[in-house]
């Protein structure tokens, strides 16, 4: 696929008619390697951290009480957000895996 080269491709500070990213001028075409030619992944995210529940629970019932109950999946938010204020890097707790592509590429100059 050919995107062509808009003056959104222009670095907002400079006069040079060209993509800030690939060099090509505005009215060319984006090379193949352009960061700005786009493409849309679908993947997991896995983590591991520790939380604070009542000593008497079981697995099960945490399980179901941040799956299967009352309780908001957006809650872990906090729990990542309390976990970098504390100057805990999320590096090294996370893993990501692509599963696949997600429809055709694209030009992303916004």
């Amino acid at each position: 696929m050919k995107f062509r080269v808009t003056e959104a491709a222009m670095r907002p500070a400079s006069n040079e008619r060209r993509c800030f990213y690939c060099q090509r001028p505005i009215g060319g075409y984006h090379k193949q390697t352009c960061v700005l030619v786009t493409q849309r992944f679908r993947v997991r995210v896995t983590m591991e951290y520790e939380i604070s529940e009542p000593a008497s629970w079981t697995f099960h019932q945490i399980e179901f009480h941040r799956a299967g109950n009352s309780y908001c999946a957006d809650n872990i938010l906090d729990e990542l957000a309390a976990l970098t204020d504390c100057n805990n890097c999320l590096c090294g707790r996370l893993h990501t895996k692509v599963l696949q592509r997600v429809g055709e590429p694209y030009l992303n100059e916004a």
